[in-house]
């Protein structure tokens, strides 16, 4: 019985889920890319999806670009979600992150993908409470106050409680996947 030693001189080509891992970390860079780009479109989009939030609990809202205008007691009020309002720019930095994972398969790019769907969706949800906050503090105490102390104080308590939410299911998706993986 002879020994096999044949040699294959060819390209050692790459595995399937090597090449979708790779695949979807360039679409994912591209997604945080997009997200910092063309920011004056999400901006928009949030505002959308909060003057339809606002109508949805009652009250009267219209949208022009990235500025929902509602009514407080001294007449109309137009609210603009400026770059630093946007989750945009908080979703494209962790874009970044899952990335880098589905480049070294760190992690499933199911999973990645997953955790950075369930960040989206927090950060989302945390914004438009925030911007609730402020726009019921405006038609409580009026702008002058109203707006400071929402903005400022209960503002970055919601974001921050956001934030940290976030990040927490974040990283909890991707390291329950990392712990399920086989060694």
């Amino acid at each position: 019985m002879t020994p096999d030693v044949s040699v294959d001189l060819a390209p050692p080509r790459q595995k399937p889920n090597q090449l979708a891992s790779r695949a979807m970390a360039v679409a994912l860079l591209l997604v945080g890319a997009a997200l910092m780009v063309e920011n004056a479109v999400v901006r928009g989009y949030e505002a959308g999806l909060l003057t339809l939030v606002l109508k949805a609990l009652g009250q009267p809202a219209v949208r022009a670009g990235s500025t929902v205008f509602f009514s407080d007691t001294s007449g109309a009020v137009g609210l603009q979600l400026t770059f630093g309002c946007s989750v945009g720019p908080l979703i494209a930095l962790f874009a970044l992150c899952a990335a880098v994972i589905c480049w070294y398969r760190a992690a499933p790019v199911v999973t990645a993908v997953l955790a950075i769907l369930a960040l989206s969706a927090a950060f989302v949800v945390c914004n438009q409470i925030r911007l609730l906050a402020i726009i019921f503090a405006i038609k409580r105490w009026g702008i002058d106050p109203g707006y400071e102390v929402s903005h400022v104080f209960v503002g970055s308590l919601i974001t921050t409680v956001g934030f940290v939410t976030g990040v927490y299911v974040f990283a909890r998706i991707l390291s329950r996947a990392r712990a399920q993986a086989p060694a």
